[in-house]
C-alpha cells in the first residue's frame, strides 16, 4: 500500500470562521496551509511548545475538521466517550487520537548493475490527537461525525408515488387550455407503471370506417376532427383490459413498440393515485432506473449507505433511494471500542476527514478547540531517504534567482518575416493580428489534382493556385479543401453552380473551364497575437505580409500597468508552459508559489536553478536534522548563549531565531521566544528542523525523569524562598505532579500499539489487497525523528506529485473495457448514452456524435472538476477556447469552454481538431512528429462503426490544446509510443 497521494490537513471549505457574516476570500490549499505553520496559532508550536517544552506537532486550530495527510493504514485510535476533567481544576480535554501508517517508494527511476529498479522507502506515521469524543459528535444529528467512523440509518419522510403513463378515453372528454388555446382531451382512465404492456388497438371504439373507394389501410384510422389531432403530441389507440376506447401518448421515448403490436411503457410520466406515498426504490441511483417499491412514510428503512449527493443505497441490498425522501440519521458504528486503545489495520485515503478538533482547556483557555498533528518516523533508512541515495531525479523545483526579469510578452518563432497575417484591431500602441481560415476560387486544370484518399484537392502549381487566393497563401501550404462549385458568368462575376450543371455545360462545350470554390484551413486559424504597432503596418481588417520576424507578442491586449517584473528576491515557482524564440531558445511561463505567486512572466530556461526535491538536504530547501542528546521535556531561555549551561536543542533554537532577540542583549527569553512564534519567517526557520528526539506520547514511561524536571523547574523559586512561601511552593510543585501524571497517563499510548498483524475482524482494507508492507510500530520512543507536518506535507508533494491529471484512469479504464467494440454493439452502445448523460446530448444514443460527451464524462467522474465546461459540452468546438467562432457555428449556445484555458501538450489534455472532433492527448511518436491521443467516436466515417480508439494528429496541425483553468499541470514530459492510428476528417463523423 505505497502511498500515492499527499494531502493538506485542511481544504478552504474546511475552515471554521470565527464571525458566520464575515465574507473572506477564497484561499487556495497553498494558501490556506501556509497559515497553518503555526504562527497564526494561539498556541501548539513545533518544536518549543507553550510552557517552553518539547512538543512534536503542530496545533490545528479554526478548522471544521481534519483530514489524512497521505495514503496509509489506521494502525490504532482510541475513541473517548466523553471529555475527561483535569483534577482539580475540571478543565476539560480529549484523549481520542487516530494513529496511520505510512510507506512511500520512491518511483525508482535510476537502475541498478541488474537493470532493476532502484527504490528508496520510507516508514512513518502521523497522529491525530485530541479529536472530537463521541457524545459531542453526536450532538445535532451527528452532522460532525467523519463518514469514516459513521454509520447511517434512515427513515422514509417523503411522499413520492409511482409514476406511469395515462390512458385516455377517446369518448368521454373534457375541455382545457394547452398555449392559451381551448381545445379537447380524453380524461384520463388509467395510469400504468413503466413496464406495463398494452396493444395496439386496431378495433377501436372511434375508428373511422373507410370505404373500398377510399382505400384499404392497415390499422386504425381517424377523423380529421377527433380530439388526438387538436394536441402536437402523437397519440396512439391502444386495448388495455377489454376496453377498445382508450389513447396513450407515444411520442418521444415514452413507450417501446414490439413487432406483434405489443406497447410497452417506457416512462415514469405521471403519478398513479392509487400508489403508496413514501419513498420509491430504485435498481440503480438514477431517476430512470427501473421502479422496484415504494417504502411508506415512516418505514425504518435500517443502515444505509450514502453513495453521492442525491442517493443512498440501502445495507446489503441493490436498492437506492433518493436521500430528499429520508429522514437520515448519523451515529458511530456499532463495532467502535470506547474510552481504550484499539489496535486494528484500516485502509484510509489521503485526504479523508479523520476527525474534528475537541476542545482542550488551560489556564484562562476553557473555549480553546485544536487537534494536535504530528508526523515522526523511527526508520533506519531517514538519512538515505533525506539524501537521496538511490539518485531519484524526475521531479525538479524551479527557483528564479534574485534580479530576473519576468517578461509579460511570450517569445515567438513562427512569426517569420513574409509571413501573412491579418489585422484584427489597432489600439493605442499595439496591433492584434491573426490568421483566419482563407477561400479562393481556383480555375480546375492541371494546378490543382484531387485526391479521393485524403478528400482534399493537391497543389500542383502554388504561384497559380495562390494567384487565385490573391497571394494570401503561405509558401508552405499544400492542400485545399473543397466548399461549392462554380461557374463564370458572362460578367466576369463568378456564381455557385452543380456538379450536374457542370457536366452539362462540359458536354456542350469541350473548352468549358471548371471552377472550384477552396478553403485553406489554417492551423492557427482564430488565434491572436497583440504586437508593437511598429512591427506590422496596415490597415484593420487587411492581410499584410510581415517585413521582420516578430520577437514575441502579448497573448491579451497590453495596458499600461502591465510592465516586466525584475525579481527582489529568490522565488520558488511553477513551470506554466514552454515555448521557443526565433533563436530556438527555451523560455519558461512561471509563476511564484505561495505569497510570491504575483511574480509571473516569461524566462530563459537558462536563466533558472532547478533543484532536485529527492535531496532534502539541498541547501536550498533549508532542511536540517538535529539530534538532541539530552532528549528532555522542559528547556529553559534566557540564558546567555555564550553561556555553556542551555541544552544544545535551546541552543539551535537560538541559531535559527537570533534575529529575533527584540533587546540585543545575546538573550532569548521565553517572551521573545512566543513574540517570535508569531511571525511566519520564524516558524518557517524552524519548521525545517528535523528533531530526533523522544516521542512525548510516551511520558508515561519515563515519569520519573519527568517529575525530576518537573523539580527542576520550581527548584530556583523553591530554593529562594522561606517560611511558608516555600511550603506552598512545594506543595503546588507536587500538585502540578500529581494533576499531570494523572493527565500523561490518560493521554499517553505508545506502550499500548502492538506489532504486526491484529486479529481478521479488525482488518479493514475497504476491498483493497492486504498490504505487502508489514503493519508494525517501533517499542522503543525514545530516537524517533520528528517532522513539522505541513513543511513534511509540501516537500512529500514535490515527489509524490501526480504526473497524470485525476481523468486519466477514467480515459483508460473505458479505453481498456471496451476497446475493440463497435458502438452500435453492447455493452459499448448503451454506455454511449451514459458518455451523452453527463452532457448536453442528454436523452441521446450512439446514433449521435459522442466524442465531445465522452470528454464531458470523463472529467465528471473526478470529484474536483466534475461539470467543468458550463458550456454546450456535446460539441466538440466547445471544449476549445472560449470565444472561438467554430464553435459558435455550431450551435447558439456553445461560445467555447469557458472553465478552459490553451495549455502546452500533456498526459490527459484535451485536442481539439479543426473538423470537429476532440479527444484527450496520452503520448507522442517522435518518429513521425504526431500526437497520440484517446477518444470517443473515432475510427470510421460510417454510422455504427465508431470504437474507442486511438488517433493521431500532426504536430502543430490541432485547432487547440485545451486544459481546465484550476487544473495546475505537473508534468509536460509526453510518453513515446508507437502509433500512427489515422486522425484524419475521415477517422469520425
Amino acid at each position: 500500500m505505497s502511498l500515492k497521494k499527499i494531502s493538506y490537513p485542511i481544504l478552504p471549505s474546511d475552515r471554521e470562521l470565527s464571525n458566520k457574516n464575515v465574507v473572506q476570500k477564497e484561499l487556495t490549499n497553498e494558501e490556506l496551509n501556509e497559515r497553518y505553520y503555526g504562527h497564526n496559532n494561539s498556541f501548539g508550536f513545533y518544536p518549543i511548545g507553550r510552557l517552553s517544552s518539547w512538543h512534536g506537532g503542530i496545533h490545528i486550530e479554526g478548522s471544521n475538521c481534519v483530514r489524512a495527510i497521505a495514503d496509509g493504514r489506521i494502525i490504532a485510535y482510541r475513541f473517548a466517550e466523553d471529555y475527561l476533567l483535569e483534577k482539580d481544576t475540571q478543565r476539560k480535554y480529549s484523549n481520542s487520537f487516530i494513529l496511520v501508517q505510512h510507506n512511500y517508494e520512491s518511483p525508482g527511476k535510476q537502475k541498478n548493475k541488474d537493470e532493476e529498479p532502484t527504490t528508496q522507502k520510507l516508514r512513518f506515521y502521523s497522529l491525530y490527537m485530541h479529536l472530537m469524543p463521541k457524545k459531542e459528535l453526536e450532538k445535532n444529528n451527528g452532522k460532525n461525525i467523519p463518514d469514516l467512523y459513521a454509520k447511517y440509518t434512515a427513515k422514509v419522510s417523503g411522499k413520492a408515488q409511482q409514476k406511469g403513463l395515462r390512458l385516455r378515453s377517446g369518448t368521454d372528454l373534457e375541455t382545457v387550455t394547452i398555449d392559451r388555446k381551448k381545445v379537447k382531451r380524453g380524461k384520463v382512465k388509467h395510469v400504468l407503471p413503466k413496464g406495463t404492456e398494452v396493444t395496439y388497438d386496431v378495433n377501436s371504439a372511434t375508428k373511422k370506417i373507410r370505404t373500398k373507394e377510399e382505400g384499404y389501410i392497415l390499422g386504425a384510422s381517424f377523423s380529421v376532427d377527433h380530439w388526438i389531432y387538436q394536441h402536437k403530441t402523437t397519440y396512439t389507440p391502444v386495448y388495455y383490459k377489454g376496453d377498445h376506447d382508450l389513447f396513450m401518448a407515444t411520442s418521444g421515448d415514452r413507450v417501446k413498440s414490439l413487432k406483434d403490436g405489443t406497447i410497452i411503457i417506457n416512462i415514469e410520466e405521471d403519478i398513479i393515485p392509487t400508489s403508496e406515498k413514501g419513498a420509491i426504490v430504485r435498481k440503480k441511483p438514477n431517476s430512470k432506473s427501473d421502479f422496484i417499491r415504494v417504502e411508506k412514510k415512516e418505514n425504518d428503512l435500517g443502515e444505509i449507505e450514502i453513495v453521492d449527493n442525491e442517493w443512498v443505497k440501502i445495507k446489503g441490498k441493490e436498492e437506492y433511494i433518493l436521500k430528499k425522501d429520508l429522514k437520515i440519521k448519523k451515529t458511530l458504528k456499532n463495532d467502535i471500542v470506547l474510552n481504550s486503545v484499539k489496535n486494528v489495520d484500516t485502509s484510509i485515503k489521503a485526504g479523508d476527514i479523520i476527525g474534528v478538533p475537541a476542545q482542550y482547556s488551560f489556564e484562562k483557555q476553557n473555549a480553546y478547540n485544536c487537534v494536535h498533528l504530528e508526523v515522526f518516523t523511527d526508520d533506519t533508512e531517514v538519512d538515505n531517504f533525506l539524501k537521496n541515495h538511490v539518485g531519484d531525479d524526475n521531479q525538479t523545483t524551479i527557483e528564479i534567482p534574485k534580479g530576473k526579469t519576468l517578461q509579460i510578452a511570450k517569445p515567438c518563432n513562427f512569426l517569420k518575416k513574409d509571413t501573412k497575417v491579418k489585422i484584427l484591431e489597432i489600439k493605442d500602441h499595439y496591433t492584434q493580428i491573426g490568421f483566419e481560415d482563407i477561400e479562393g476560387i481556383v480555375t480546375f486544370d492541371n494546378r490543382i489534382k484531387w485526391n479521393s484518399t485524403g478528400k482534399y484537392y493537391q497543389i500542383s502549381s502554388f504561384e497559380k493556385v495562390n494567384s487565385d487566393f490573391n497571394n494570401l497563401l503561405d509558401s508552405s501550404v499544400k492542400k485545399l479543401y473543397f466548399s461549392d462549385y462554380m461557374k463564370k458568368d458572362a460578367n466576369g462575376e463568378f456564381s455557385k453552380t452543380t456538379k450536374k450543371a457542370e457536366s452539362i455545360a462540359r458536354s456542350k462545350d469541350a473548352k468549358h473551364i471548371k471552377y472550384r470554390k477552396l478553403k485553406y484551413n489554417h492551423p492557427k486559424e482564430n488565434k491572436k497575437y497583440w504586437v508593437d504597432n511598429t512591427e506590422v503596418v496596415g490597415d484593420k481588417n487587411t492581410w499584410v505580409t510581415l517585413t521582420q520576424d516578430i520577437k514575441s507578442y502579448y497573448e491579451e491586449e497590453p495596458k499600461k500597468t502591465n510592465t516586466d517584473i525584475i525579481t527582489t528576491e529568490k522565488i520558488t515557482a511553477r513551470k506554466i508552459s514552454t515555448t521557443k524564440d526565433n533563436k530556438d531558445i527555451d523560455w519558461y511561463n512561471v509563476q511564484g508559489k505561495g505569497k510570491q505567486k504575483t511574480n509571473k512572466g516569461w524566462i530563459k530556461k537558462s536563466d533558472l536553478t532547478f533543484i532536485n526535491p529527492y535531496n532534502w538536504l539541498d541547501e536550498s530547501y533549508g532542511w536540517e536534522v538535529f539530534e538532541d542528546p539530552d532528549n528532555n521535556y522542559f528547556y529553559h531561555f534566557g540564558e546567555s548563549f555564550t553561556n555553556n549551561t542551555p541544552k544544545k536543542f535551546v541552543n539551535k533554537v537560538w541559531e535559527k531565531l537570533k534575529k529575533y532577540d527584540d533587546d540585543q542583549n545575546n538573550l532569548l527569553t521565553e517572551n521573545e521566544l512566543n513574540n517570535a512564534m508569531q511571525k511566519d519567517t520564524a516558524v518557517k526557520d524552524l519548521s525545517r528542523l528535523i528533531c530526533k528526539h523522544f516521542n512525548e506520547w510516551d511520558i508515561k514511561n519515563k515519569i520519573s525523569d519527568f517529575n525530576t524536571e518537573i523539580d527542576k523547574v520550581y527548584e530556583k523559586g523553591v530554593n529562594l524562598a522561606t517560611g511558608d512561601k516555600k511550603i506552598k511552593l512545594e506543595e503546588a510543585r507536587d500538585a502540578k505532579k500529581v494533576l499531570l501524571e494523572e493527565k500523561i497517563n490518560n493521554l499517553c499510548f505508545w506502550d499500548q500499539i502492538t506489532d504486526g498483524d491484529v486479529a481478521e475482524a479488525d482488518q479493514h482494507y475497504n476491498g483493497k489487497v492486504k498490504p505487502e508492507e508489514k503493519r508494525t510500530f517501533p517499542v522503543d520512543s525514545s530516537s524517533i525523528y520528528h517532522f513539522h507536518p505541513i513543511a513534511f506535507v509540501e516537500h512529500m508533494k514535490l515527489i509524490t506529485a501526480p504526473t497524470q491529471a485525476p481523468w486519466v484512469e477514467y480515459i483508460l479504464q473505458e479505453f481498456e473495457t471496451y476497446k475493440g467494440i463497435k458502438e452500435k454493439e453492447s455493452p459499448l452502445k448503451e454506455k454511449i448514452s451514459e458518455y451523452h448523460n453527463a452532457g448536453t446530448a442528454k436523452g441521446h444514443n450512439y446514433k449521435i456524435a459522442w466524442c465531445a460527451s465522452f470528454v464531458s464524462w470523463c472529467f465528471d467522474q473526478t470529484k474536483s472538476y466534475k461539470k467543468i465546461n458550463s458550456g454546450a459540452n456535446s460539441y466538440a468546438f466547445d471544449w476549445g477556447p472560449h470565444g472561438n467562432l467554430k464553435a459558435a457555428a455550431k450551435s447558439k449556445a456553445a461560445d467555447g469552454w469557458k472553465e478552459g484555458e490553451e495549455t502546452e501538450a500533456f498526459v490527459g489534455a484535451v485536442i481539439v481538431l479543426s473538423y470537429s472532433h476532440c479527444a484527450f492527448i496520452v503520448g507522442k511518436n517522435s518518429m513521425t512528429n504526431r500526437y497520440v491521443y484517446i477518444g470517443g467516436n473515432q475510427g470510421s466515417r460510417v454510422a455504427g462503426e465508431q470504437q474507442i480508439k486511438y488517433g493521431t494528429v500532426k504536430i502543430g496541425q490541432e485547432f487547440a490544446i485545451m486544459k481546465p483553468k484550476k487544473y495546475k499541470v505537473q508534468s509536460f514530459t509526453l510518453p513515446e509510443m508507437n502509433k500512427n492510428a489515422d486522425g484524419s476528417y475521415k477517422s469520425s463523423r
